[in-house]
């Protein structure tokens, strides 16, 4: 019993003596990145041109790599490149230096129409205002195509995917074409519609803290 109890305040007096023992300056730690940025400049406009003969289809394609329009069974109206009025968009990418981000542009099996407005090319769109015609009131865009001169994949459809953000706006540009088409029986006048473009970040970056 005198051993017990010897034992027992032993114990008792040794756990009371443990000192407490504590690190200081423990590292902790985040990166907060640049948000990423999505601008446009410019509009996909596929200029002035005179429909197709009766029965024919025709198209325009606006290319981004070359910034050119080429015209299928569709003339141009008035002298080359002085009347013809097309314009093709730059998407600017902006955020923190190497991170990666995605490009998307409508599907190829998305079909964007254009329907017939009351207003001249350039207007605001609160002056919009759809008028009727005979023919067709309608045309479709289609085929979206992007091109920057830094990627080395420089055409390709709908996403874009594994784009790093360069350390120049110029590296970070992206211009946006795409394929209108024209019946013969199209209404004449002003056309226009909207599309959408969306860009995000990948969300599966090591090291990186986005907020």
């Amino acid at each position: 019993l005198v051993i017990s109890g010897l034992m027992f305040f032993s114990g008792t007096y040794l756990t009371a003596a443990q000192a407490a023992i504590s690190l200081s300056s423990n590292l902790a730690e985040a990166r907060i990145v640049a948000p990423l940025g999505f601008t446009v400049s410019g509009t996909l406009s596929f200029g002035q041109i005179a429909k197709p003969a009766v029965g024919a289809i025709g198209t325009v394609i606006l290319n981004p790599e070359t910034s050119t329009r080429a015209l299928t069974n569709v003339t141009n109206v008035g002298a080359a490149d002085t009347n013809d009025g097309f314009s093709l968009p730059t998407y600017t990418v902006t955020g923190e230096e190497g991170l990666l981000f995605t490009l998307t542009l409508p599907s190829a099996a998305v079909e964007i129409k254009l329907s017939e407005q009351a207003a001249a090319i350039g207007a605001a769109p609160g002056v919009w205002s759809p008028i009727t015609g005979s023919g067709s009131d309608e045309m479709n865009i289609t085929a979206f195509t992007s091109f920057t001169a830094n990627d080395s994949n420089p055409i390709t459809t709908t996403t874009r995917s594994g784009l790093i953000i360069g350390a120049t706006t110029a590296a970070n540009e992206y211009e946006v074409g795409a394929t209108l088409t024209v019946a013969s029986d199209q209404a004449t006048g002003y056309y226009r519609g909207t599309y959408t473009a969306v860009s995000y970040t990948h969300l599966t970056l090591p090291t990186i803290c986005s907020v």
